[in-house]
C-alpha cells in the first residue's frame, strides 16, 4: 500500500496541482495520505530531522513574521499549508520510501515515467498537434495571467519558448525537465546489454533536445556543462566515446529533418529581448529595496517597489524571510550543494545522476524563483534521498556524518 501512495504521490506533484476534485487537488490528497504514514513510521523519521531542517523551519518562522508585518499573514498561512507542507511531506516520504525499498528504482521511475510522459506531450505541442495542446491546456490555472499569455502566443505559432507540456508554465515545465533528463543515467551504467545501453542513450538525447526545444535557456545550459562534467568524472572513456559517436548520427538525422529557421524564428538562443533588461531592473531594483527592508524583507513591497519577483534566490531569501530568515535558509541552500557534491564524488552512479539532478535544479533558482524558499517539492523529494544516502555513504566513504 505504502509503495502505491508514494508513486501516486509523485505523480501527483508531476501534474495534480491544478486539477481539483472536491475540495482537494489530487497533491493534496496524496500528501495528506503520505503524513499519514510519516507520522506513523516518526520514529525511523526522527534522525532525519536534523539541523537542515531546522534551519528551514527557522525561515519559516522569520518569513510568516515578514509577512504579517505586511499584513498579509493568510496568504503566509496558505503558503504554508499548500507548499512548504507538502514539501516537507515529500522529504520525509523519501527517506520514508528508502528505508522500505532500499534502492531508488521506485522514486527514479515514477519520475522518468512522469517525464517521459511530459516530454512527448511537449514535442507534440511543439509540432503543433492540437490534442497535445488542449491536455497542455487541462494542466493550467487559466486565470493566471502569464499562462493566459503562453497559451496565446503557443496559439499564435510563437517559438517553442511557451512549451508548458503538462506543467501548466513554460518555468516549471523547464525546471521539471531539468529534473529528469539526468534519471536515466541511472539504469545507463547498471544495463550490460547494448541494445539497452542505446535505448537509455536515445532516452536521454531526447531529453536533452525536449529541453531545447522548451528553450529556457538557463535549465537547457545547466544540464549541458553537468552532463559534460558527469562523462569527464564518473565514466570510462569507452563509454563517452560510445555517448559521442551514438550523439553525432541522431544530431545529424535532427539537424536534416527539423526545420532550423522555424525553431530558431524567435529563439530566446538568439533573440536579444526586452527580459535581459527586465532581469537587470530587478536586480538593480532589490539593491536599494534590501538596503532600506534589510532586517525584515517584505514580499509584497518588493513586487510593488520593483514589479516583478526577485528571479534569484539569495534575492528571494531576504525578501521572503528578512535578514535572519535568509541565514537560515541560504545556511540550508549551501550546504545542501556542498552535501550533493561529496555525493556525487564519492558514491555510485545511482547517488551521483540523483546528485546532479538536485544541483541543476537547485543552481536554476540563482536564475529564478522556485526553489526551496518558495516551497518547491521536487527539491525536498530528491533531497529526501541524498540524505538517506548521505548516511548510508558516510559509514563506507570519507563523508562526515550531518548532525
Amino acid at each position: 500500500m505504502f509503495k502505491l501512495c508514494f508513486v501516486l504521490f509523485v505523480i501527483s506533484l508531476s501534474f495534480g496541482s491544478s486539477i481539483y476534485i472536491s475540495m482537494f487537488t489530487p497533491r493534496q490528497f496524496f500528501a495528506m495520505v503520505m503524513a499519514l504514514f510519516c507520522l506513523i513510521n516518526i520514529n525511523k523519521l526522527i534522525p532525519y530531522f536534523n539541523k537542515l531542517i531546522l534551519a528551514y523551519c527557522i525561515f519559516l518562522i522569520f518569513e510568516g513574521l515578514s509577512f504579517f508585518l505586511e499584513h498579509h499573514f493568510l496568504d503566509f498561512l496558505s503558503d504554508l499549508i499548500s507548499k512548504h507542507f507538502v514539501a516537507l511531506v515529500a522529504y520525509f516520504s523519501s527517506v520514508l520510501m528508502m528505508k522500505k525499498c532500499e534502492n531508488v528504482n521506485l522514486l527514479a521511475g515514477s519520475l522518468l515515467l512522469c517525464g517521459i510522459i511530459n516530454g512527448g506531450v511537449c514535442l507534440l505541442q511543439y509540432l503543433g498537434y492540437p490534442l497535445a495542446l488542449q491536455l497542455g491546456v487541462f494542466f493550467c490555472d487559466l486565470e493566471n495571467e502569464s499562462i493566459i499569455t503562453s497559451l496565446n502566443n503557443m496559439l499564435e505559432g510563437a517559438s517553442g519558448a511557451y512549451l508548458f507540456g503538462l506543467m501548466g508554465h513554460p518555468v516549471y515545465n523547464g525546471y521539471y525537465m531539468t529534473m529528469i533528463t539526468f534519471l536515466p543515467i541511472i539504469y545507463l551504467n547498471s544495463r550490460k546489454k547494448k541494445l539497452q545501453k542505446i535505448a537509455l542513450l536515445i532516452l536521454l538525447i531526447t531529453l536533452m533536445f525536449v529541453l531545447f526545444v522548451i528553450q529556457q535557456r538557463s535549465c537547457f545550459f545547466i544540464v549541458f556543462l553537468l552532463m559534460v562534467f558527469y562523462f569527464l568524472r564518473k565514466s570510462k572513456k569507452k563509454n563517452i566515446l560510445i555517448f559521442a559517436l551514438f550523439m553525432l548520427p541522431i544530431l545529424m538525422v535532427i539537424t536534416l529533418s527539423i526545420d532550423w529557421s522555424t525553431l530558431l524564428a524567435g529563439s530566446r538562443y538568439i533573440r536579444h529581448d526586452i527580459e535581459e533588461e527586465s532581469r537587470l531592473h530587478i536586480y538593480i531594483g532589490s539593491v536599494y529595496f534590501l538596503l532600506s527592508n534589510f532586517l525584515t524583507g517584505g514580499y509584497y513591497s518588493f513586487i510593488a517597489d520593483v514589479g516583478n519577483a526577485p528571479h534569484n534566490i539569495i534575492i528571494n531569501a531576504f525578501v521572503y524571510g528578512g535578514v535572519f530568515g535568509a541565514i537560515a535558509i541560504l545556511y540550508v541552500y549551501f550546504k545542501q550543494l556542498k552535501i550533493s557534491y561529496e555525493l556525487f564524488q564519492n558514491c555510485d552512479n545511482e547517488i551521483s545522476a540523483i546528485s546532479l539532478s538536485f544541483v541543476a535544479f537547485s543552481l536554476n533558482a540563482l536564475l529564478h524563483n522556485n526553489s526551496i524558499v518558495t516551497g518547491d517539492a521536487f527539491v525536498w523529494l530528491l533531497w529526501g534521498f541524498l540524505m538517506y544516502s548521505y548516511s548510508k555513504c558516510a559509514v563506507t566513504n570519507r563523508i562526515t556524518m550531518l548532525r
